[in-house]
């Protein structure tokens, strides 16, 4: 799983910035680099630049790898810096990017992994990242995703989380197409520029996606899933995930 950079000319002036850490390793120009996620040195880790103000530590803000038991804040993808949704994180997790990854399943291009959107537009043919739709309310996102061509949505199911309501659903990419004759051989099912989008080459990857309305914003907490998870796996990460709170700003 993978956010790819969709304002490539804003990558030089915004290196130390979230969405290079975002992008540092999916340029939609060089796809050799994968498989090689970019640290951003960060340097102190307990400044108020890297916490939010309940004492969250930010994803994205302090460098990738093995994430110490504790709180932790993940960053909004897309157009808004706030606000983060902040999760109880204990051993055998880390960081890459603005995401939290499970160590186990070893998966190195398709973690067990949390993320949160601010969706800018669904693909309706992720296999050509076309069609798209624009959703500006829960509703809207759920129903785009329900028109989804290849993929396979569950019917969404209302749902309250961290004290706000919404829609939760699932949709699972397909395990009977030809993902070589797709747009670099992937699917692309979402996008939240400014900072990038959703897309995978692994069929059978469910993703999970709790969409919120946090202040008449449609937010989405997007739990990854690859087919090599166990139940188990999967549960701890949901429990996470159901136990999450939403923080406004730095100190």
């Amino acid at each position: 799983m993978y956010a790819r950079n969709t304002a490539q000319a804003r990558s030089i002036a915004a290196l130390a910035t979230l969405v290079v850490a975002l992008v540092g390793c999916s340029d939609a120009t060089d796809r050799g680099e994968d498989s090689a996620p970019a640290t951003i040195p960060t340097g102190d880790i307990d400044t108020p630049r890297t916490r939010t103000p309940s004492g969250a530590t930010i994803i994205g803000e302090i460098p990738d790898g093995d994430l110490q038991p504790g709180r932790y804040a993940l960053p909004p993808i897309g157009p808004l810096d706030e606000p983060f949704a902040v999760v109880d994180i204990p051993t055998g997790y880390g960081s890459w990017t603005s995401f939290i990854e499970a160590d186990k399943p070893a998966e190195a291009e398709d973690p067990l992994m949390l993320g949160l959107w601010v969706i800018t537009r669904v693909y309706l043919n992720p296999c050509t990242q076309s069609d798209e739709v624009s959703p500006r309310t829960v509703r809207a996102t759920a129903d785009a995703f329900l028109q989804q061509r290849f993929s396979s949505p569950t019917r969404p199911r209302e749902v309250d989380l961290a004290g706000h309501h919404g829609l939760y659903m699932e949709i699972t990419t397909p395990t009977d197409l030809d993902y070589g004759a797709c747009d670099d051989a992937e699917v692309n099912l979402w996008e939240g520029a400014p900072d990038g989008g959703y897309w995978t080459r692994m069929p059978g990857m469910v993703n999970r996606l709790w969409i919120l309305d946090v202040d008449d914003q449609p937010m989405v907490i997007h739990l990854a899933v690859p087919p090599s998870a166990t139940v188990g796996q999967v549960h701890a990460m949901t429990d996470i995930v159901e136990a999450a709170t939403f923080d406004t700003s730095h100190e």
